[in-house]
């Protein structure tokens, strides 16, 4: 069933009332802003990025303020976290003043009545690059495509207390695409997480989905929760440099396909109190965790296991996270005995 749309509710007009935005945030789960950060300041940043896409041909050498596409493929990682366009990209000086002295940062540090901590990872994760069309890549040993299929952010970094910002590079209208999120999820529970082989798949979205991605093999590897018959309803908007929309680990959330000309540019960070409980990734950078995951995904196709068994034990040791001089293969099999036993 294909999905319906409407538009995110916009919360500016509480920015001074800390415990108003609390309160929307535990009923929606989400919190749109407007402008809250200067335009200026946005698109500086892109502006930067836009000059190394163009240095790596990916942007027409005649585009002026937009990132129009040049129409070049990424060839092999060029587009993964690992690659040089990427390394690039994620150095960009005025991108990580954003991510770290953002307006949204010091917003962020009110609505957690606290001090922030930065992931990390946010350092060589956040920025997101989407072409136009239908390309795909391999990230960690996983073959994702080039729009970001239905999750929520709890799959990849298992604990409840931090929260995602969403930051547009570029003006993001509906031909280029954006994000789209459900409100209301964070509320529902943790929803099953399919994969087919390598193929990260996401969250169907309704039981008729789930039942064709598993009559082609896909099993879910984690979330207690399946998806229903009907289906939601997913909220998006115009987006323009400058806008945050802020959403809990729980929200249900998907990227849409960018049949624009341009190249989509936006920002994923995540933070949480300073000195509160959080996940391993947090603390490590996204390629140290990125080759841990292929390390593990390798492993485990080695043994030949049944799909629903890989899965499983894949699950159980990337939620454990890396140990220092360990065997993974020892720890594979390990716990593979206890899943047999």
């Amino acid at each position: 069933m294909a999905p319906t749309f409407a538009l995110l509710e916009d919360s500016n007009r509480h920015l001074n009332d800390t415990r108003k935005l609390t309160q929307i945030m535990s009923e929606r789960g989400y919190l749109f802003f407007r402008n809250l950060v200067p335009r200026k300041r946005v698109q500086a940043v892109g502006r930067e990025m836009t000059a190394v896409l163009k240095r790596y041909g990916f942007v027409d050498p005649a585009a002026t303020s937009a990132p129009t596409w040049s129409g070049k493929m990424p060839a092999g990682a060029e587009l993964a976290a690992t690659g040089r366009l990427m390394k690039a990209i994620n150095r960009v000086r005025s991108y990580r003043d954003l991510i770290l002295k953002g307006e949204h940062v010091r917003l962020l540090g009110k609505i957690m009545d606290g001090q922030i901590f930065s992931w990390t990872e946010n350092v060589d994760r956040g920025i997101r690059v989407y072409l136009p069309g239908e390309a795909e890549y391999s990230l960690g040993g996983t073959k994702i495509a080039n729009v970001t299929p239905a999750h929520q952010d709890y799959y990849h970094f298992r604990v409840p207390n931090y929260l995602t910002a969403w930051i547009p590079l570029i003006d993001i209208d509906e031909s280029t695409g954006g994000l789209a999120i459900v409100a209301g999820t964070h509320r529902d529970g943790y929803y099953e997480h399919w994969f087919r082989g390598s193929e990260y798949l996401g969250v169907p979205e309704d039981s008729e989905e789930a039942q064709k991605w598993a009559r082609t093999g896909a099993v879910p590897a984690t979330g207690d929760l399946k998806s229903g018959s009907d289906s939601r309803t997913w909220l998006r908007e115009n987006y323009r440099m400058g806008d945050v929309l802020v959403f809990h680990p729980l929200i249900l959330h998907r990227g849409l396909r960018n049949r624009s000309d341009k190249i989509r540019l936006s920002a994923d960070v995540r933070y949480q109190l300073k000195g509160t409980p959080t996940f391993w990734r947090a603390r490590h950078t996204h390629l140290y965790s990125k080759a841990f995951e292929a390390d593990l995904r390798k492993c485990v196709g080695r043994l030949g296991l049944e799909e629903q068994v890989a899965q499983n034990v894949s699950d159980m040791i990337y939620v454990e996270g890396p140990r220092r001089g360990e065997d993974l293969e020892a720890r594979v099999n390990a716990k593979l005995s206890a899943i047999v036993a």
